[in-house]
C-alpha cells in the first residue's frame, strides 16, 4: 500500500496472474506487450507483495543495528504462468549483487557478486507478481519502498550473506508459482501480453492501480480521481508473447518514420534508420525502447506500436500527435527516471513531474488532453476539449511543474499554434529559431523556467505581418542582446523579458512598438541610456527598467508617457537631475528612482503627480530642500522614501497634511529643526524613521494619536526632554498590547531616560538593556538547569564572538528554546548545525536587528531554525549529490517570499500574525503547504512559536519524527501535516494534552507514522475531522474515539488496524458524515446498527478488510448516503432490499465478495446510481427490470455470478452506459440491437455466456465510435466486429 511505484517498467500483471488491486496496491509497470516508457502498467496483488514486502523488512530489522533508509524495489515478475521463458530477478544496485530467478539461457535460477560498493541509498530490486496466462516476468523495473540502507541489512559474514539472497530468491520464485494458480477477474488486471494500462502516470505518491473502483469520475477518496479507464486492444504490432516487434509492426514503424523525417520536424540523428527498423532486431533490442533511447525514438515507438488509437500514418495530424508525444518522454519521463535514479528522499519522484496530465499518452485525440485545444476552438480557455486529433493552436501547461527540455518538435511542428503557455515550470533548452514561422502565434508565456540561449531573431523578420500580442520570457536564463529589429511586432502589446541575462542597450527600433503597454526588461544586465524614442510609445503604462548597468540622464521625453503608471528606473547608474517633465506622467502612481547617482535636488514638479501612491527617492544624492509641492498635493501618498541623501532645511509643514501616508523615511539626511505637533495628524502613520540627522526639540505630545504606528526610529537626532506618557502608551495601551513594536532612541538623551523604548543606541551602535535589580525574576518551570559558572564560560559564552550573540544565546538556552549542545559552533570541517545557523544569522547577520530581548525574538530565531533545517539542508545535499547530466533539480522552498530578509516575520511567506502583517509579532497561522519543502522540523519550531493556530505543513517532502511540542500550543486549532514522510509514532502530547485542546482538525495521513492510536483520543472533545490514513498505524480502533462528538470526518484507512469496528463508533458518532477504514485488516461482522445512528453519512468506506456475515439492512437508512465501498471482504448472506431506499446514492461496490440470492427489484429505485459493481459474487436469477431505468449509470459489471436470462430491449435506454461487464454468467438469446443506442460506450464483454448469433449491425456500428473493446465468444455468436475472441 505504501510501496511508491515509479512511471516506468516493472512487474507485469495478467489477469491470471496478480492482476487484482485497487487504490491500495503496490507494484504498477510495464507490460511485456506494453510500453515501459510511458505509462504504469497493472497494479501487483495488494496483499501478496504487501506480505513479501514485510517479510524482507523484517529480515532487516532481525540485526541489531536499527534501520535507518534505503529503497527496497521489487523487479519483474517470478513466475512465468504458461510462458516457459517467464523469469525474475533479485538485484542489489551499487552492490554487484544479482539474482536471477529464472535465466531462459542457463534454465536455472542464479545469483552473482561482482563487488560491493559503499552507498547508502542502495536499491533492493526483486520479484513481483506473476507472469498470467502469456505474461513473462523478464522485465525490469522499480517500486519503490524506504526501509534501510541495504549494506546495514546484509549481514557481514559472506556465508548469511549468501544464504539471506538465497532466501529473498525463493520468495520469488514462490510469487511466481503463486502467479500461475491464482484465478482473479478479468476487470482487476490487463489481458495478457496485449495489455497493458495506458493510464497516464500518478502525480503522487499514492500507488497506482488498475481497480475499476478507483477511477470513476465523482469517485471520492483522499486524492484526486484517477484519470478514466482506457480500453485495451488486440495489438498486432507484437509478437504473442508480447517480447518482440511483428513484421508488420516493424512495416508500421518504417512507415512513420519516413513520413517523420519527410516533414524535417525531427532531426534524423535522433531517431533510427530504416535498416535499422526493418533488421531482424528492430530498431531496439525487444519490444521498447531502452530508458537512454531519445524522446524522438520513444514517441516513434509508442505512437507506432502501443497507441491505442492506431492513426493510420498517414493521417493528417499525426505529426501534432507524435511531438506531443516526443514533448511528454523530454520532459515527464525524463525527470522521472532521473528521480529513481538519484532520489533526494525516498518516494518524491512523482510529487512535482507534470503535475496535471489527463488524457496524455492515452487513446484519446490530442484535443482532449490536458492543456491542448485545437483549430476551431481557437483561444478561448473555457472551450469544451474533444476526442480528436486536429491541428493544435492552443497549447497551456503553465504551473504544472513540468520538468525536462523542451524538444525541438515543438518548434517544428505546431506551426499554427496561437497561443503557447508554459510559463512557471521547471523546462530547460533554448526558443526554437522555429517560432519566427508561426504566423498565427498571438500569445507566448515561456517565463519563470529555465531556458537558455538567446531571442529568436526569426521572430522579427520581416516575411510575415507577425500577430504576435504578448510575449513573456522573464526570469530563464537567456542572454545576449534584444534583437535591433523588435521594432517589426507592430502588434505587440506586451514585452517581459526580466530577470534574465540580457546584455547590451535597449534597440532605439523598440520606439515602433506604438501598442506596447506594458514592457519589463528589468533585472538584466542592459547598459547604455534610456532611447529618447521611447517618448513616443503613449499606450506605455507600466515600464521598468530596473537593476541593470544603464547609465545617463533620464531624457525629459519620457514625460510624454502620459498614460504611465508605474516607472521603475531604480538600481541602475543614472546622474544628473530628474527632468521636471516627470511631472507631466499624471497618471503614475508609482515612480521608484532610488539607488541611482542624481546628485541635483529633488524637482519641484513632482508634486503635480496627485495619484502617486509610491514615491521612492533615496540612496541618491539629491540636494537641497524637500519641496513644498510634494505637501501640499501628494495626497494619495501612501510610502515616501528620501533616507540616504544630502537633504537639508525642515520638513515642510505640509507634509503633515497627506493623511494617506503609512510609512515616512527620511533618515540619513542633514534635515534639521524639531518636529510639530501636527506629525499627530497621520493618523494612517504606521513607520516613520527619522534617525541620524539633525532634528531637535521634545517630542510633540499629539504623537500619542499614531495608534497605528508600528516603527519609530528617532536616533542619532538632538532630542531630548520627555518622552510623552501617550508615546509610551503606544508601546502598552490599556488593553496590554498597543502597536509600537519598534521604538529606537537615544534613550539617555531624554530625562528621565526613555522608558518605553525598545532599543537604546548609542553612538549608532545597541546597548545592552539593565534589568531592574529590584525585581526578583519570576521562575521559569520551562527553563534549563541554572549552569554554573564554569558551563556558562564553556557552553554559552564564545570567545571572540560579539556580546550580542552571546545574550541571545543565552536567552535561548535559558527559556528551554534550544539547548547549548544545539548551539555550538561546529567542529571543524563539519557542517553547522541549523539552530547554530540560526543563532549566527539573528545574531550578526540578520539587518532587522532585534535586540536580544525583543519579545518576538523567539519566533524569528523559530522560523530561521526551520529554514535552515529545510532549505539550507535540501540545498548542501543537492552540492553535494548534484544531478547528472540531462537531470532536473529537484524542487526547494517553491516560494520564498521576504524569508531571511530584513522584512518582518510577519510579512515572510506563509506567515500570518494575530495582530499585523507588517511587523515581527505573534504567529497565528503558518501555512506552507505545497511548497516542495525538504528537510525535518527542527524541536525550536515547535518551542519558539507558542500561539499558533492554524499550522499547515501538508504536502511537502518532510521528514523525521513529530515532536510532542507540537501537541503543547493551547491554542491550535487546525493541524495539517499529511503527504510528507513523517516517521516515528503518533505524537502523545496532541491527543492527551495537559490543557483543554482546542484542536479541530488533525490531518497526519499520507505518511510514515506507527504505533497505534491512543486511548485519550476520547479527551479531544472539540475534534471535528480525524485523518491518519496511508499510515502504519497498528492495534485496534479505540473505542474511546466515541467521545469525540463532533467529529464528522473520519480516515483511518490504509493503515494496519485489526479487530472489530467498535460498536460505539456507530452509535455515538452520530454526526460523521465521511467514514474511511479501508485497507486495514478488520474482522467481524459490520455492527447491525450502524444505519440506525449514522444517518448524515454520506461516504462509508469498508472495503479491502476481512468482514463477515451479512450486510445490515439498516444500511437503508442511510437516506444521505452517497458512495457505499463493501468490496473484497467475506460478506455473504443476501442483498438487502432496503438498499433500494438510498436514493442518493451514486456508487454501489459490493463486489468480491460471496453475496448469494438474486438482485433485489428495489435496486431499480436507486435513480442517482452511476456504477454499480456486483462482480465475483454467488449471485443468481435475472437482472431486475428496473436497473435499465436508471438513467445516469456509466458503469454496470456483474461479471463473474451465476446470472442468466436474455437482455431485453430496454437495456439500450442506458445512454450514458460507458462500460458493460456481463461475461462469466449464464446469459441467453441474442445481443438486443437497442445496445446500438449507447453512443458512449467504450468497453463490452459478454464472453462465457450462451448468447446466440447474429450480432447486429447497429452493434458494429459502435466499433466507429467510442467502443474499443468488444469481447465476446466470436464464433457463438458470429461476431465480425469483436475486438478480441474469447
Amino acid at each position: 500500500r505504501n510501496l511508491m511505484p515509479t512511471h516506468w517498467g516493472s512487474a507485469s500483471a495478467s489477469n491470471q496472474g496478480f492482476g487484482q488491486g485497487r487504490g491500495q496496491d503496490v507494484g504498477a509497470g510495464a507490460n511485456p506487450g506494453a510500453y515501459p516508457g510511458a505509462y504504469p502498467g497493472a497494479s501487483l496483488s495488494s496483499r501478496s507483495l504487501t506480505t513479501s514486502g514485510r517479510n524482507l523488512h523484517d529480515i532487516g530489522t532481525a540485526v541489531p543495528k536499527p534501520p535507518r533508509r534505503a529503497f527496497l524495489s521489487s523487479a519483474s515478475s517470478a513466475g512465468g504462468g504458461d510462458d516457459p521463458n517467464g523469469g525474475g530477478s533479485l538485484r542489489l544496485a551499487n552492490s554487484g549483487i544479482t539474482i536471477d530467478f529464472y535465466d531462459p539461457d542457463t534454465e536455472a535460477a542464479q545469483w552473482s557478486a561482482n563487488g560491493n560498493t559503499h552507498d547508502d541509498d542502495a536499491h533492493l530490486m526483486g520479484g513481483g507478481g506473476g507472469g498470467g496466462r502469456s505474461s513473462s516476468g523478464w522485465i525490469r523495473g522499480f517500486n519503490t519502498l524506504l526501509t534501510q540502507p541495504i549494506r546495514e541489512v546484509m549481514p557481514t559474514n559472506r556465508r548469511k550473506c549468501i544464504l539471506w539472497v538465497a532466501a529473498l530468491a525463493i520468495l520469488g520464485v514462490v510469487f511466481g508459482a503463486l502467479a500461475k494458480v491464482e484465478e482473479t477477474s478479468d476487470t482487476f488486471g490487463v489481458s495478457g501480453a496485449n495489455g497493458g494500462s495506458k493510464t497516464p502516470p500518478p502525480t503522487k505518491k499514492t500507488p497506482t492501480s488498475d481497480d475499476p473502483h478507483d477511477k470513476s469520475p465523482g469517485a471520492s477518496s483522499n486524492d484526486p480521481p484517477p484519470p478514466k479507464v482506457q480500453p485495451t486492444f488486440a495489438n498486432p504490432n507484437l509478437t504473442k508473447d508480447g517480447r518482440t516487434i511483428t513484421t508488420a509492426g516493424k512495416g508500421r514503424m518504417s512507415t512513420i518514420l519516413s513520413r517523420i523525417l519527410d516533414s524535417g520536424v525531427t532531426d534524423p540523428g535522433a531517431l533510427p534508420t530504416q535498416d535499422q527498423v526493418e533488421s531482424k532486431d528492430g530498431p531496439f533490442r525487444g519490444a521498447a525502447p531502452p530508458d537512454d533511447a531519445t524522446p524522438q525514438l520513444k514517441a516513434l515507438a509508442w505512437i507506432a506500436l502501443y497507441d491505442e488509437r492506431q492513426v493510420t500514418p498517414d493521417d493528417e495530424y499525426l505529426l501534432e500527435r507524435y511531438a506531443l508525444a516526443v514533448f511528454w518522454h523530454a520532459t515527464y519521463e525524463v525527470a522521472a527516471l532521473a528521480d529513481v535514479a538519484m532520489p533526494p528522499e525516498p518516494g518524491t519522484q512523482n510529487e512535482y513531474n507534470f503535475l496535471k496530465h489527463d488524457g496524455w499518452m492515452t487513446h484519446l485525440g490530442v484535443c482532449s488532453w490536458m492543456g491542448v485545444q485545437c483549430h476551431h476552438l481557437g483561444v478561448d480557455k473555457s472551450a469544451v476539449r474533444y476526442d480528436a486529433d486536429h491541428t493544435v493552436t492552443y497549447l497551456n501547461l503553465t504551473r504544472n511543474s513540468v520538468r525536462g527540455t523542451i524538444p525541438e518538435e515543438l518548434w517544428t511542428t505546431f506551426v499554427d499554434l496561437r497561443v503557447l503557455d508554459l510559463s512557471h515550470n521547471m523546462l530547460a533548452g533554448s526558443i526554437g529559431e522555429e517560432i519566427g514561422e508561426w504566423d498565427d502565434l498571438e500569445v507566448v508565456y515561456l517565463n519563470d523556467n529555465f531556458l537558455e540561449g538567446s531571442i529568436p531573431t526569426t521572430l522579427f523578420q520581416p516575411n510575415h505581418e507577425s500577430k504576435l500580442e504578448i510575449f513573456d520570457a522573464g526570469n530563464n536564463f537567456i542572454a545576449g542582446p534584444i534583437p535591433n529589429n523588435i521594432g517589426r511586432l507592430a502588434n505587440l502589446k506586451r514585452l517581459a523579458l526580466y530577470s534574465c541575462w540580457l546584455t547590451g542597450t535597449i534597440p532605439l527600433s523598440i520606439a515602433e512598438l506604438k501598442r506596447l503597454n506594458t514592457l519589463y526588461i528589468d533585472e538584466n544586465t542592459i547598459s547604455g541610456t534610456i532611447p529618447t524614442e521611447i517618448g513616443g510609445l503613449s499606450d506605455l503604462r507600466d515600464l521598468r527598467l530596473r537593476d541593470n548597468k544603464m547609465n545617463g540622464e533620464i531624457p525629459s521625453e519620457l514625460g510624454k508617457l502620459k498614460n504611465l503608471e508605474i516607472l521603475y528606473l531604480d538600481t541602475n547608474e543614472f546622474e544628473g537631475q530628474v527632468p521636471a517633465e516627470v511631472g507631466l506622467m499624471t497618471r503614475l502612481e508609482e515612480l521608484h528612482l532610488y539607488k541611482n547617482k542624481f546628485t541635483s535636488k529633488m524637482p519641484w514638479s513632482l508634486g503635480d503627480l496627485r495619484y502617486l501612491k509610491l514615491l521612492y527617492l533615496d540612496s541618491n544624492g539629491f540636494t537641497g530642500s524637500i519641496p513644498d509641492s510634494y505637501g501640499g498635493s501628494l495626497h494619495n501618498l501612501h510610502q515616501f522614501y528620501i533616507y540616504g541623501n544630502k537633504i537639508t532645511g525642515t520638513i515642510p509643514s505640509n507634509i503633515w497634511g497627506l493623511e494617506d501616508l503609512e510609512e515616512l523615511r527620511m533618515n540619513d539626511c542633514m534635515l534639521e529643526g524639531s518636529l510639530p505637533e501636527e506629525l499627530g495628524d497621520l493618523l494612517k502613520l504606521r513607520t516613520l524613521h527619522l534617525e541620524n540627522n539633525k532634528f531637535v526639540g521634545t517630542l510633540p505630545d499629539r504623537m500619542k494619536n499614531l495608534e497605528e504606528l508600528e516603527k519609530l526610529r528617532i536616533s542619532g537626532n538632538g532630542f531630548g526632554g520627555e518622552v510623552p506618557d501617550g508615546l509610551c502608551l503606544l508601546r502598552t495601551s490599556e488593553s496590554g498590547s498597543g502597536s509600537l513594536e519598534e521604538f529606537v532612541a537615544d534613550c539617555d538623551a531624554f530625562q528621565p531616560a526613555c522608558p518605553c523604548c525598545t532599543e537604546c543606541v548609542s553612538h549608532n551602535k545597541p546597548a545592552q538593556e539593565k534589568p531592574d535589580v529590584h525585581e526578583e525574576p519570576e521562575a521559569d518551570p520551562t527553563a534549563a538547569p541554572t549552569p554554573t559558572p564554569q558551563e556558562v564560560a564553556d557552553d554559552i559564552n564564545e570567545t571572540g564572538r560579539s556580546d550580542r550573540l552571546n545574550q541571545i544565546k543565552h536567552r535561548l538556552v535559558d527559556k528551554g528554546i534550544s539547548s547549548a549542545d544545539a548551539l555550538k559552533p561546529a567542529p571543524k570541517g563539519q557542517h553547522r548545525s541549523a539552530q547554530r545557523k540560526a543563532l549566527e544569522w539573528i545574531a550578526d547577520e540578520d539587518e532587522r536587528q532585534l535586540a536580544a530581548s525583543h519579545d518576538f525574538l523567539f519566533e524569528r530565531f523559530a522560523l530561521a531554525s526551520l529554514w535552515y533545517a529545510t532549505f539550507d539542508y535540501a540545498r548542501l545535499y543537492d552540492q553535494e549529490h548534484p544531478p547528472k547530466k540531462g537531470e532536473d533539480p529537484l524542487p526547494n522552498w517553491l516560494h520564498t517570499n521576504n524569508w531571511m530578509t530584513p522584512a518582518p516575520i510577519c510579512s515572510w511567506f506563509g506567515v500570518t500574525c494575530h495582530e499585523s502583517n507588517s511587523a515581527d509579532g505573534s504567529i497565528d497561522q503558518f501555512n506552507i503547504t505545497n511548497n516542495g519543502v525538504r528537510g525535518y522540523v527542527p524541536d525550536e519550531f515547535y518551542k519558539g512559536l507558542t500561539d499558533v493556530t492554524v499550522l499547515d505543513l501538508s504536502h511537502n517532502l518532510f521528514n523525521g519524527t513529530i515532536a510532542d511540542g507540537v501537541g503543547h500550543w493551547e491554542d491550535l486549532r487546525l493541524l495539517y501535516m499529511n503527504q510528507n514522510f513523517f516517521t516515528g509514532s503518533l505524537p502523545a502530547s496532541i491527543f492527551s494534552p495537559a490543557h483543554k485542546s482546542q484542536l479541530e482538525i488533525i490531518d497526519l495521513g499520507g505518511n510514515w507514522l506507527s504505533g497505534m492510536i491512543p486511548n485519550e483520543i476520547g479527551d479531544l472533545s472539540n475534534l471535528v475531522r480525524l485523518a491518519l490514513y496511508e499510515n502504519w498505524i497498528s492495534g485496534t480502533i479505540p473505542p474511546f474515539i466515541a467521545n469525540c462528538k463532533k467529529l464528522d470526518t473520519l480516515y483511518l484507512d490504509s493503515n494496519d488496524l485489526s479487530g472489530t469496528i467498535p460498536r460505539m463508533l456507530v452509535t455515538e458518532l452520530i454526526k460523521l458524515q465521511d467514514l474511511r477504514l479501508r485497507s486495514n485488516h478488520l474482522k467481524g461482522h459490520i455492527p447491525e446498527a450502524i444505519g440506525d445512528n449514522l444517518q448524515q453519512l454520506k461516504l462509508l468506506y469498508l472495503d479491502d478488510n476481512e468482514l463477515a456475515g451479512s450486510i445490515p439492512s439498516s444500511i437503508g437508512l442511510m437516506s444521505r448516503l452517497e458512495e457505499l465501498h463493501l468490496y473484497k471482504n467475506k460478506l455473504t448472506g443476501t442483498l438487502p432490499e432496503e438498499l433500494g431506499k438510498l436514493r442518493y446514492l451514486s456508487l454501489l461496490y459490493i463486489d468480491s465478495n460471496s453475496l448469494t440470492g438474486s438482485i433485489p427489484d428495489s435496486f431499480g429505485d436507486l435513480h442517482s446510481l452511476q456504477q454499480l459493481f456486483m462482480f465475483q459474487n454467488k449471485l443468481t436469477g435475472q437482472i431486475p427490470a428496473g436497473i435499465y431505468g436508471i438513467e445516469d449509470v456509466s458503469e454496470l459489471r456483474l461479471n463473474n455470478n451465476g446470472l442468466f436470462g436474455s437482455l431485453p430491449e430496454e437495456i439500450g435506454d442506458l445512454l450514458k452506459l460507458r462500460v458493460l461487464h456481463l461475461e462469466n454468467n449464464s446469459f441467453a438469446g441474442v445481443l438486443p440491437a437497442t445496445l446500438g443506442n449507447m453512443d458512449e460506450l467504450q468497453v463490452l464483454r459478454v464472453q462465457n455466456n450462451q448468447f446466440e448469433s447474429p450480432v447486429a449491425d447497429e452493434i458494429c456500428l459502435l466499433r466507429q465510435g467510442s467502443l474499443n473493446e468488444f469481447v465476446s465468444d466470436c464464433e457463438k455468436i458470429g461476431c465480425k466486429c469483436c475486438t478480441e475472441c474469447s
